[in-house]
């Protein structure tokens, strides 16, 4: 397997490792009986969770949004038999990745989130390196 679908792999499995960490600490807090299992409705929550949680809830749909497009962009490389293209880059977006997930577990500081902006664009720089790669521009 190439490292571009490792990566895809990866992230994937970085989502997932953060959801059952969601998934688990609800399941606790309903099965203990502290509060019932309707208290996260979206956007009118009835439960205020602890920064830690809220943190690994934003980190979760950080790896959900960068997804997609990590996702398209391995896949046209596969494809097309290009995988070449991204995997030169894939661990270096994939550390970027897993950095910009941890430092937004650790703070919701300025700071931490100046820091955690910095890897958010270096996996937006690989991206668009990729892009204009496997569209031939250069």
């Amino acid at each position: 397997m190439t490292s571009s679908l490792l990566t895809l792999l990866a992230v994937v499995g970085l989502a997932v490792l953060l959801l059952i960490f969601i998934v688990g600490y609800r399941t606790f807090l309903v099965a203990g009986a502290k509060t019932p299992a309707n208290s996260w409705t979206r956007g009118n929550a009835k439960w205020d969770n602890p920064g830690l949680i809220t943190r690994a809830e934003h980190a979760h749909a950080n790896c959900l949004e960068m997804l997609p497009l990590l996702g398209s962009v391995v896949l046209v490389a596969a494809v097309t038999g290009h995988l070449a293209v991204t995997d030169g880059l894939a661990y270096w977006f994939l550390a970027a990745r897993i950095a910009q997930t941890s430092i937004h577990l650790i703070s919701a500081t300025a700071v931490f989130a100046t820091i955690r902006a910095g890897f958010f664009a270096i996996q937006i720089v690989i991206l668009i390196t990729w892009l204009i790669k496997l569209c031939g521009l250069i």
